[in-house]
């Protein structure tokens, strides 16, 4: 696992170019500790930091072809390039290293682009092709690795991460309001669009070509989950072959020429890839868990029990962290404003695990391929609830709905009957596309000043709700759990979660291999009939069939639990001087897109109790401090 980055003008490169670069991969030594690498020729220059996992001894980049006119820098894991070595080797490529990264090499010689398509593993890279004065820029299917870019008629500038980006003083370092809106409603800034104006994401899937002679670029999609046709198998032969992919998908992700473990939290999926890890291992599985003193949010006991029940070599924390300190060095990671606190957590554990292994291992994408979420099932129990409302006694309820107190325990389900009338009309897509936003469009209104409301009205764009309302409907073809899974797939995926788990690993210079996440075994699930993957509020019912005997019985039962902090205690204790302190100071970044007058009240309503806040607030000091430490250094 590494950081990359490079540089390429139409013009040719300036005189100071490799300090640029050198500068850039300084702010990428996190991702690769062990060794810098630099390569340029008179139009493209390339810079590597190493994270030494395969290869030790001959695995430094860039790595060039035979006769030097190929260069590449690569970010991630090929697990399947021992076969394709051995393929590539028959047509005649002569190898001077063992690693993964120069069968991309030669694989890219062989087949151009096409080469993608043969790659089963997680990646971004760029390979710099002299012959054809051309630049590839490409990213894994899922979108587990990161790769920036900021085009211009200069030429690109490309890293692993907007830090690396930012070393070049032509990028401007201005927030896009349009991201900044995507962000307050649903938490991250999704592929292409970055927080800053001018600098993008490549898109999962997707690779990207850069042509000197043309001056010109273009972006293409190599690859796109697909959910159908469906297979037509038996209960019995779905759960043959989930057992088969995900076993193969774990032990291919189990080799390294470094120390490896688990991350274990006690849920399903983790248990199942410690499970199997444990049964391909000679030795005992390193597996790493935290836990908080607050019981409702420690799941140490069921983490214990899946130890002992493979007789793990376990290792656990209970957190007291200095989080007033720890929450400025999460955002600086994070690298983009993201307001998922269980990043807290995950840089936690992989520190603590940093200091046993190099590679870990984990559950991540288990919930997305097989409806792992409670909110999917709780979605269908409201659409069917919706229905089940005659329209003509609509108006009737919701008047008489409308008297009774909102907020009083007792109503809680009066309430939601309330909602269900107000939801009657609405699809699928338009139900989801507001009910996870954590700043709806009449809040953010509120929190905006007028003058940014307004331009953000009159915008050719459309507003986050009516983007991701179009990314259902792309999708409405499918039933209502492969639209949640597809969608969360394109979106939730590489916009938040993988973005944690990528950020906050190699933060602490520690590599993280999802099984869940592996081409064949997410192609298998997305294909799936849908009742293989749900019943009504139970989900994974397959995935749990095929590997019920390494699922301990109490883990088997509990409810899914999310990987949450108290977040609201610390608001209260440890960081609320902080909140006020950072959020409400006439000098504070926000001031220039929202109304200081608003904050106060979100901050009053939340201390009083009015309404809960906690998801609001942890966004906005997410990004007062994001802004603090990237634009004004």
């Amino acid at each position: 696992m590494c950081g990359i980055c490079g540089v390429l003008r139409f013009d040719g490169l300036e005189s100071d170019i490799a300090q640029l670069v050198q500068s850039m991969g300084e702010k990428l030594i996190h991702r690769g500790p062990d060794n810098y690498g630099y390569h340029d020729d008179p139009f493209c220059a390339l810079g590597f930091r190493r994270l030494s996992i395969i290869d030790l001894d001959t695995g430094n980049q860039p790595i060039g072809n035979e006769d030097g006119t190929i260069w590449i820098v690569f970010n991630g894991e090929i697990y399947n390039f021992k076969e394709l070595r051995t393929q590539l080797m028959i047509a005649g490529h002569v190898f001077s290293t063992n690693t993964d990264t120069e069968v991309i090499l030669h694989a890219y010689e062989e087949f151009g682009v096409d080469s993608l398509k043969y790659l089963r593993g997680m990646f971004a890279f760029a390979i710099w092709d002299s012959k054809r004065q051309q630049l590839v820029l490409a990213r894994d299917r899922l979108g587990k690795k990161p790769l920036y870019y900021f085009f211009s008629k200069e030429g690109i500038i490309f890293g692993s991460e907007l830090k690396a980006i930012l070393q070049c003083k032509e990028v401007p370092r201005e927030v896009d309001l349009l991201a900044l809106d995507a962000y307050l409603a649903y938490g991250y800034i999704q592929p292409p669009r970055t927080i800053l104006n001018g600098v993008n994401k490549l898109s999962p899937g997707s690779y990207m070509l850069i042509s000197i002679p043309g001056r010109s670029s273009m972006v293409r999609q190599y690859w796109e989950l697909e959910f159908t046709p469906k297979l037509a198998i038996s209960e019995e032969e779905a759960v043959d072959q989930i057992r088969r992919t995900l076993t193969e998908a774990v032990r291919i992700r189990m080799f390294s020429d470094v120390p490896l473990g688990a991350l274990l939290s006690g849920g399903i999926d983790s248990t199942i890839v410690t499970g199997l890890m444990a049964q391909l291992s000679s030795l005992p599985v390193k597996t790493f868990s935290i836990g908080f003193d607050e019981i409702a949010y420690n799941e140490l006991p069921y983490a214990r029990l899946v130890a002992e029940r493979f007789k793990t070599d376990h290792h656990e924390l209970i957190v007291h962290p200095d989080i007033a300190q720890i929450v400025p060095e999460v955002i600086y990671y994070l690298d983009e404003p993201m307001d998922d606190s269980s990043a807290i957590p995950t840089y936690l554990v992989a520190k603590m695990a940093r200091q046993h292994v190099t590679v870990v291992l984990n559950g991540d994408g288990g919930d997305e391929a097989f409806s792992g979420y409670e909110h999917y099932g709780d979605t269908l129990s409201l659409l069917l609830s919706t229905k089940m409302i005659p329209r003509r006694m609509n108006r009737f309820i919701r008047s008489s709905l409308m008297m009774l107190p909102e907020k009083v325990d007792l109503f809680r389900l009066i309430t939601r009957a309330r909602t269900l009338t107000e939801l009657n009309n609405l699809s699928l897509g338009e139900i989801l596309s507001r009910g996870f936003q954590r700043w709806p469009l009449s809040k953010r209104q509120y929190l905006y000043h007028p003058e940014v409301w307004q331009t953000l009205q009159a915008s050719a764009n459309p507003f986050p709700e009516e983007t991701m309302l179009n990314e259902y409907k792309k999708f409405a073809f499918l039933g209502a759990i492969d639209q949640m899974l597809a969608v969360d797939g394109r979106n939730v995926l590489p916009g938040d979660l993988l973005v944690k788990m990528d950020r906050m690993s190699m933060a602490n210079s520690l590599e993280a291999r999802s099984p869940f996440l592996d081409q064949e075994l997410s192609e298998l699930a997305a294909r799936l009939p849908e009742n293989f993957k749900r019943n009504g509020s139970s989900g994974k019912i397959l995935l749990k069939k095929a590997f019920l005997d390494l699922i301990p019985a109490p883990i088997l039962k509990r409810p899914k639990k999310g990987f949450a902090i108290p977040l609201g205690i610390w608001f209260k204790n440890e960081l609320n001087e902080m909140l006020h302190d950072t959020l409400l100071s006439k000098n504070a970044c926000n001031t220039v897109f929202f109304s200081s007058r608003s904050v106060a009240n979100i901050l009053s309503e939340h201390q009083s109790g009015r309404e809960n806040h906690d998801r609001r607030i942890w966004g906005l000091l997410v990004l007062e401090l994001w802004q603090q430490q990237y634009l004004q250094n």
